[in-house]
């Protein structure tokens, strides 16, 4: 598929994943590590103008992951929105498809557990080294 509607297929899912009309659970039981070496970086696909389609996606990402664990205590809308620029910068040379694997594969437990609770530093100083790992050796 051409370079250019590899990446209008990212947007058009990013814009329908803010507006709820993607089916992401459908999505997420279909993606495996193999195919997110297919998709365009998100570095690509959210540059310029397409910047606030690229954080708006992440942010509801961010939150659909932190409302997934039953922990009393969510995090600020504050600590939302670091995790959502951190998630942007970590998985810059990434694509939209492995945010969602990741978010699912930590969520599962994948990467290990957690008892207290999510934040940045759990997230992308334990768990997104192991995804990339997982990733380097396919």
């Amino acid at each position: 598929m051409h370079q250019k509607a590899k990446l209008e297929e990212v947007l058009n899912l990013s814009r329908q994943i803010i507006s709820s009309q993607a089916n992401l659970p459908m999505l997420e039981m279909q993606l495996s590590l193999k195919n997110t070496f297919e998709k365009p970086l998100i570095r690509t696909v959210f540059k310029g103008e397409n910047g606030t389609v690229g954080y708006a996606v992440v942010n509801v990402l961010v939150n659909r992951f932190v409302d997934s664990f039953g922990f009393s205590t969510k995090p600020s809308q504050l600590m939302l929105e670091g995790m959502t620029v951190d998630t942007l910068e970590k998985f810059q040379y990434e694509s939209l498809e492995d945010i969602i694997l990741f978010f699912k594969m930590a969520r599962q437990g994948a990467f290990g557990a957690t008892s207290k609770g999510i934040d940045s530093n759990l997230i992308f100083g334990q768990w997104f080294p192991v995804y990339l790992e997982k990733k380097a050796e396919l």
